[in-house]
């Protein structure tokens, strides 16, 4: 029976202290359709799943459809209304302040509207204006536009003079439209980058997108249309590699979230906090990516992946400042986080610890990490690629010359397979020629430099192809690392 599948999946959404809110709302109207509701949901509670016909025999004695699928019907319309009530609506962890806010004024409305049916109008006038108002702050225009026309109505059945709510309406739905068409244009970029391999597959649609935004932000002055609008150019200008001006976007954001109520939300809030972050890093800023991403923390409490994130970006910050002793303090606490929840997440933070273990001279114990996450490695791009670099330094530095060889095919072989528009396929592919050449040149690190200035330019130029990449899976450039075999 779909209704009472349909029933218990709507208890297993409502969380503990709406549950009970429903149970005691069941008590207070305790008539006898409510008798059979509360012995329902008891049935409903076990730990046991009975069938209708099951539940139907508990209930009447006997099998009754039709009285079933009324209580069910009725049942279902109590859960409903219980979510309603004041004091589930403004529970602190049900909802965010701008929810709850909207939540509030809807009933408002409603109540506006009943109030006047019944011919009360005093208090409905007050109330009418104060939901504009406030729908107004919150852009909630759907809203906004119903009162409008509630108030225009009950001011024109009172009184026989003219009042002047026509151009508040146009305003209204005209910001309405555009901020509905904000949303779509925002949404389908949003999708198209999300399913988009590489920046130049959206390039021309991102750029119409912000034009299209632009124009509907000078407008209206809309808080959410300039959210979506500089999301965007914060997009466009940290692909083309234009940091200085995505870091003046951020900043503008992150006022313009402070400053507009109907465009802040705490995950907004936290996300724009982490792409500061994010941004400061590739600025070589660490000491401020380092604050922006502690800062983030308040704003993701509770929710592991995005605390995840977090840690990633203060490892970056402690390791390329060399600060190593962090950086296992945060390595140790990302693989616990992963270990239960994202094999693949796991994988790369054990490939972390081996590139701690690297630098710290600790070969043999950088070959283990790295074998483990190369077991069940299921990512055939950037992760698989520099996992089998590493495990060729690592031999290197071990001298194991019969491993260095094996590595160094395997190497090849898996370049083999990858995608050739790997930005890290490219770099490697260069790194690989170094090394075959080093071990020609029995480890003469001084005497290959010079033969291979040519891939050493490239590897080090900040412009080219082949450039050296923060935040990728390469944590220690290779350049460095031959460089410092010279000296």
């Amino acid at each position: 029976m779909n209704n009472l599948v349909n029933t218990r999946q709507l208890l297993a959404k409502i969380n503990k202290d709406e549950l009970k809110c429903f149970q005691d709302s069941l008590r207070v109207f305790n008539k006898k359709n409510d008798l059979k509701s509360e012995r329902l949901l008891k049935l409903l509670l076990s730990n046991k799943i009975f069938s209708s016909r099951e539940i139907q025999i508990q209930l009447y004695g006997k099998l009754n459809y039709s009285a079933f699928n009324k209580l069910i019907n009725r049942f279902q319309d109590k859960i409903l209304e219980s979510l309603t009530f004041d004091i589930n609506i403004n529970r602190k962890k049900n909802y965010s302040k701008r929810n709850k806010t909207v939540f509030n004024i809807r009933k408002k409305l409603l109540q506006a509207d009943i109030l006047q049916l019944k011919g009360e109008r005093k208090i409905v006038v007050s109330m009418y204006k104060r939901i504009i108002s406030e729908s107004k702050k919150l852009e909630s225009y759907d809203i906004m536009l119903q009162a409008l026309f509630s108030y225009e109505r009950i001011l024109s059945s009172y009184s026989n003079k003219k009042h002047n709510l026509d151009n508040q309406i146009k305003h209204a739905e005209f910001c309405w439209l555009s901020l509905n068409k904000s949303k779509l244009i925002y949404n389908r970029i949003m999708n198209t980058i999300s399913l988009s391999k590489d920046y130049s597959y959206y390039i021309t649609d991102l750029l119409s997108s912000i034009n299209e935004l632009e124009e509907l932000y000078i407008k209206t002055n809309s808080g959410l249309i300039g959210y979506h609008l500089y999301t965007l150019k914060v997009e466009a200008f940290q692909n083309s590699n234009k940091y200085d001006k995505a870091e003046e976007c951020l900043k503008i954001l992150k006022t313009l979230l402070i400053q507009s109520s109907s465009a802040y939300t705490i995950n907004r809030y936290g996300t724009v906090l982490i792409n500061l972050a994010n941004n400061s890093l590739h600025l070589n800023k660490y000491e401020d990516a380092e604050k922006h991403a502690e800062d983030s923390k308040l704003y993701f409490k509770g929710i592991p992946f995005s605390l995840m994130l977090v840690d990633e970006f203060l490892f970056y910050c402690s390791f390329y400042t060399k600060n190593y002793k962090l950086s296992w303090t945060i390595v140790e606490r990302l693989l616990k986080a992963s270990k239960a929840q994202n094999v693949k997440l796991f994988n790369k933070y054990l490939f972390y610890s081996a590139y701690l273990n690297f630098q710290n001279n600790n070969y043999n114990l950088s070959v283990e990490s790295v074998l483990l996450s190369l077991e069940s490695e299921s990512d055939k791009g950037e992760l698989g690629i520099y996992s089998r670099l590493l495990l060729l330094l690592n031999r290197i530095e071990l001298k194991d010359n019969i491993q260095i060889e094996l590595q160094a095919q395997s190497l090849e072989k898996y370049l083999k397979r990858t995608s050739k528009n790997n930005q890290a396929y490219k770099r490697v592919v260069v790194i690989c020629k170094i090394l075959l050449s080093l071990v020609n040149e029995n480890y003469n690190y001084g005497k290959v430099y010079l033969k291979k200035q040519k891939y050493f330019k490239e590897l080090q130029s900040e412009n080219s192809p082949y450039s050296w990449k923060i935040k990728s899976m390469e944590l220690l450039p290779f350049h460095e690392w031959f460089i410092s075999k010279i000296t």
